[in-house]
């Protein structure tokens, strides 16, 4: 059950079970930052479009930088509207539409090059189970065995809606990869350690991109602390971003040098394994770039 409110710009929304990972009577909770506005985002500097996406957007919902990678965007809806959100504008004025499915699969069986798909959004994961069944078919039968990727907060935010009938389902589209993003040791409980390992039962392959947050994750035992928790639970660390410079959220955002310095101190504490990049997204299709050769 979600739960919406329209003050500060950017709505509100978030679900009762990630509500209730909250300490309310805490301003500099982790969980509170990332889900309650505030009266900084509507000052300061950033962006609306940080990565440029609209300018490799030929299609409505599709996006398309990196030759051989096809991003699409089925819906805008998300399980919460984290206020850290790289796209909380651009979802705000565009509609995308199960119309629009049969372009990108157009658009797909005309771009061959394109192995990888990633379905992001908003999250897909607030789509029906048959709605997203019909997505992955139509993607499936253009790409062949082509890598399919689904970024999804649910496992942290929502991890009831981590249902066997949805793993059965995913479960046919393989190679199919699932990240998420857990952000602060608050979100690492049972009930989504439990999500991450129906996922993992069924041989969906698990990664996290954690996003660096002052407030939230911005210091070494807090993001060991995470990635042990999910390197237990069968989900590989993969990576932490540096917070990137949309408009509205420079409250929010944690000094490249500091970044690099974190990376230092991860590598010295973390098993390869549970090691993450620390990467700095870059506009028009630069890369996602370590922050040491930054």
């Amino acid at each position: 059950m979600c739960t919406d409110d329209t003050r500060a710009g950017f709505p509100v929304r978030t679900t009762a079970y990630y509500r209730g990972l909250a300490d309310a009577g805490n301003p500099r909770d982790p969980v509170g930052i990332q889900i309650l506005p505030s009266a900084e985002e509507s000052c300061g500097p950033g962006e609306f479009d940080p990565l440029l996406e609209d300018a490799s957007s030929p299609v409505p919902g599709l996006i398309h930088v990196y030759r051989n990678r096809v991003l699409l965007m089925p819906t805008g809806e998300c399980f919460v509207h984290c206020r850290h959100c790289n796209r909380r504008w651009k979802r705000r004025v565009e509609c995308v539409t199960p119309e629009h499915w049969s372009a990108w699969f157009e658009y797909l069986a005309d771009h061959p090059e394109a192995t990888e798909v990633l379905i992001t959004g908003g999250d897909p994961l607030t789509l029906t189970d048959g709605r997203l069944e019909a997505l992955l078919s139509g993607v499936r039968g253009v790409m062949g065995e082509g890598v399919i990727r689904i970024g999804t907060r649910a496992p942290a935010v929502e991890p009831d809606r981590i249902t066997m009938s949805l793993v059965r389902m995913l479960t046919s589209f393989h190679p199919l990869y699932l990240h998420t993003q857990f952000n602060c040791p608050e979100e690492c409980t049972a009930q989504s350690a439990e999500a991450l390992e129906r996922l993992a039962d069924a041989g969906v392959n698990l990664g996290n991109q954690m996003v660096l947050l002052r407030g939230v994750n911005d210091s070494p035992d807090r993001i060991v602390q995470v990635n042990e928790w999910l390197v237990r639970h069968r989900c590989r660390p993969y990576y932490v971003f540096v917070t990137e410079p949309v408009r509205g959220t420079s409250h929010l955002w944690v000094p490249l040098e500091r970044a690099k310095e974190l990376s230092r101190e991860l590598r010295s504490r973390l098993s390869g394994i549970a090691m993450p990049l620390v990467v700095q997204d870059q506009p028009s299709g630069g890369g996602k770039v370590p922050v040491e050769l930054l």
